[in-house]
């Protein structure tokens, strides 16, 4: 069954929740209230061919289970089977994409976005993914959207309407494909990394994340998606919202990511969702892999800020390694429940 959360709303001043923070918040802090799971993102990779940047665009060497599943199907459910058996109960995939001007499926981590959809290799690959997920007992599946190339927004000079349409497009053919499919929870992650991001170096993200998540309202729930993943940043979680809120309203939760034990963003987080009067579950969508200095971190700080964290996702890489993947697969798993 699907547990859906409320969000809290605050109806006292932002200056008197924060002296009484300890008081409304302290006593009821879930920390983490549901066990998580891993950033599934490529299958059987060898990270050390991964230095060469050119190698990320390579089928034979970045193979993702969006554009490759079927092809690899052994490996890709063994890994699938040792998450689960380590206890992990989510997993996510990012989908990277491009208009490739051509009809491939992808090229490496690259999806292909031409024509405004994905093809429907890719599309039986997800089909077949979640299939597999629901079988062995995952709960949810997050699915995160990801322009890459002239179709991400931070490159744009001016509004590129064609673009927008192009993606837009492909995130509403997919969603609808997907909704119409058995098998567990999805959440949609509509621009991994957007959220937020405003100013000279991205001139266009604002009407980017408003657009696109007034056309996603139109025809989808705000329960199956938190809009856009935030790079945790002063200022980004507090205009993530803003965004969002006046574009059509609020989702349940909103989607970080953090990597730094020693500032895990949920005091941030916490601060600028009480500036505009929410206090939201978090989804920790990407952190490092099997690093309990960062999920003690994430706990205290949740407690501290009287925070929920709904769930803890870690992406295959190591902290401070430099790199963004060195894990060839990802059972460990120590950001499980606390309550």
């Amino acid at each position: 069954m699907r547990l859906v959360r409320t969000a809290f709303r605050l109806i006292v001043p932002f200056a008197l929740t924060t002296c009484l923070s300890g008081v409304i918040f302290g006593a009821h802090a879930a920390a983490v209230a549901e066990t998580g799971g891993s950033d599934f993102v490529a299958i059987g990779i060898d990270p050390s061919q991964l230095h060469d940047s050119g190698n990320w665009q390579r089928n034979d060497i970045f193979r993702t289970p969006a554009c490759q599943y079927d092809d690899h199907r052994v490996e890709a459910d063994r890994q699938l089977n040792a998450m689960r058996l380590s206890g992990q109960k989510k997993l996510g995939t990012t989908l990277w994409f491009m208009n490739l001007q051509d009809a491939r499926n992808c090229s490496g981590f690259v999806l292909n976005s031409n024509g405004g959809h994905l093809t429907d290799t890719v599309l039986n690959n997800l089909h077949h993914l979640l299939q597999t997920a629901a079988s062995l007992g995952f709960d949810e599946v997050q699915l995160r959207f990801a322009p890459m190339g002239g179709n991400k927004p931070m490159g744009w000079a001016g509004w590129e309407q064609n673009v927008y349409a192009e993606n837009w497009e492909l995130i509403d053919s997919t969603i609808s494909a997907v909704s119409g499919w058995h098998g567990p929870r999805v959440v949609y992650d509509l621009s991994a990394g957007l959220g937020g991001l405003h100013g000279p170096g991205c001139p266009e993200c604002e009407p980017y994340a408003k657009q696109l998540w007034s056309d996603y309202l139109k025809k989808f729930s705000s329960r199956d998606s938190y809009g856009f993943s935030i790079n945790v940043a002063p200022g980004r979680v507090r205009q993530e919202l803003l965004d969002l809120q006046q574009a059509g309203g609020l989702p349940d939760e909103i989607g970080i990511t953090t990597y730094h034990p020693a500032h895990p963003g949920i005091r941030l987080a916490a601060e600028e969702m009480r500036s505009v009067g929410v206090n939201l579950p978090i989804l920790i969508q990407e952190t490092p892999y099997n690093d309990t200095d960062m999920y003690r971190a994430i706990v205290n700080q949740a407690q501290q800020n009287g925070v929920e964290i709904r769930a803890i996702m870690q992406w295959p890489v190591m902290r401070d390694a430099g790199v963004h993947i060195t894990e060839s697969s990802t059972p460990a798993y120590p950001y499980g429940r606390t309550n």
